[in-house]
């Protein structure tokens, strides 16, 4: 790829990463992006592969959110920053809700 191919296809992603995170949906573009990159089509290993990428995803957001510092004022985020943040958060409770009914009981007999 020559340089202004390069340079333009780094701009546009930029772009829809930013979209997406002002949409609330890093963690769906950057999996759907996983899959492709991955050839990820048959349905079992796109959803285990889900569940490891979600799980990574908590993991970095509970770390990141357990280490901030509440009494360095010059290191305040953004408003914008935290609306990313909360909307990264709803992205991790919507899997999480669905982990939840996966593994809860059927409420069935054996």
């Amino acid at each position: 790829m020559n340089e202004q191919k390069r340079r333009i296809v780094t701009e546009v992603a930029r772009q829809i990463q930013k979209k997406m995170a002002d949409d609330g949906k890093i963690l769906t573009g950057g999996f759907l992006a996983y899959c492709v990159v991955n050839q990820i089509t048959n349905e079992s290993a796109r959803l285990r592969a889900k569940d490891a990428y979600y799980a990574g995803a908590e993991h970095v957001f509970t770390t990141l959110m357990n280490a901030l510092d509440p009494d360095t004022p010059d290191h305040e985020p953004t408003a914008a920053d935290m609306q990313r943040m909360d909307k990264l958060w709803n992205e991790i409770s919507a899997w999480q809700e669905e982990q939840k009914l996966k593994f809860a009981p059927s409420g069935g007999s054996a």
